[in-house]
């Protein structure tokens, strides 16, 4: 292990678990606040079909940053593993592993949302006012899927070796 990492199975448990998780804290709230200012922006001067739009696209958004933040804890529990195991090859085979499929789940989700957005905003029922508004706020979001999944996929490697600060 490096000089860098945290152990947080040694000392006072409840200080390294508060050290730990006061920055992913920190971090699901700004993302709650981006979304509430994308609305409050949205709302306030675009108007109010393009805020039911953004809100119309809210489940599948939901549904794209959960995943994001299972598939990298998921990730995060076998990189612990051999972290915690000090096998340093198994380390970094797990992150070589978890970084490509980060990088072909990003490609993959990016294509097929921004083709699939019209059938799932058709599947969901979305009012035709704002269908076109919603497919284009979903399609620009799937768009930037990729950078999403890399970053929380790099972001549960840092976590599963105790570093909760630098994601």
């Amino acid at each position: 292990m490096s000089k860098k990492s945290t152990v947080m199975t040694e000392g006072a448990i409840w200080k390294e678990i508060l050290f730990f998780s006061i920055p992913l804290i920190l971090g699901n709230l700004f993302q709650q606040l981006y979304n509430t200012v994308d609305s409050i922006i949205v709302g306030n001067w675009i108007g109010s079909e393009a805020l039911a739009a953004v809100g119309s696209s809210g489940a599948i958004i939901n549904l794209l940053v959960g995943f994001c933040i299972g598939a990298s804890a998921g990730a995060g529990v076998v990189v612990s593993q051999f972290f915690g195991a000090e096998n340093r090859e198994g380390v970094r085979k797990a992150v070589h592993t978890t970084l490509a499929i980060a990088v072909a789940a990003g490609a993959i989700l990016t294509v097929a949302g921004v083709v699939t957005t019209p059938m799932i905003l058709r599947a969901m029922d979305t009012p035709q006012e704002v269908f076109e508004q919603s497919s284009q706020y979903l399609q620009v979001y799937f768009g930037g899927i990729f950078f999403s999944v890399i970053y929380n996929m790099s972001a549960g490697i840092l976590n599963a070796v105790g570093n909760s600060r630098r994601s």
